[in-house]
């Protein structure tokens, strides 16, 4: 994984190879998972929300940055859509802002119909669940994409 500040992020021109990822990162006690897995992703960009390691702080920035979530995700895939060739995705809803392809691992499921809906658009190639009977209740929501 390559972390990009946002400067870079919007003007730079990656190579075709490239993926794209964005969510918000929290200093000192991130998922395990992802901390484990990003660093091995060498043809990831990762622009990332980092939330202060002081409690309070990190609160705050957390409360604004899912407040401007949706704004934000439109805007940022939108745009990031025309540069990269794919998106890796660790929130469910980044899918319906990026018009190439997506992978969407999904770590801490809710199993509402909306988020099947969304993990079943055009766009989503494969999507990431940690246990089989995940991906048997999003197939029970009517699911019908390949998962792993």
């Amino acid at each position: 994984m390559r972390e990009l500040g946002l400067g870079r992020v919007l003007r730079s021109t990656p190579s075709a190879d490239r993926v794209f990822f964005h969510a918000v990162w929290f200093r000192g006690h991130n998922n395990q998972r992802y901390a484990a897995l990003l660093p091995r992703l060498d043809r990831v960009d990762a622009y990332l929300l980092t939330c202060s390691d002081r409690r309070v702080l990190r609160g705050l920035q957390f409360r604004a940055y899912r407040r401007t979530e949706r704004v934000r995700n439109e805007w940022l895939l939108r745009r990031m859509s025309s540069r990269y060739r794919g998106l890796f995705a660790v929130d469910v809803s980044q899918a319906q802002y990026f018009d190439g392809p997506v992978v969407v691992d999904v770590d801490d499921p809710n199993f509402t119909t909306r988020e099947a809906e969304l993990l079943g658009g055009e766009n989503v190639v494969v999507y990431v669940v940690t246990d089989e009977r995940a991906a048997q209740r999003y197939e029970q929501l009517g699911l019908s994409k390949p998962y792993v």
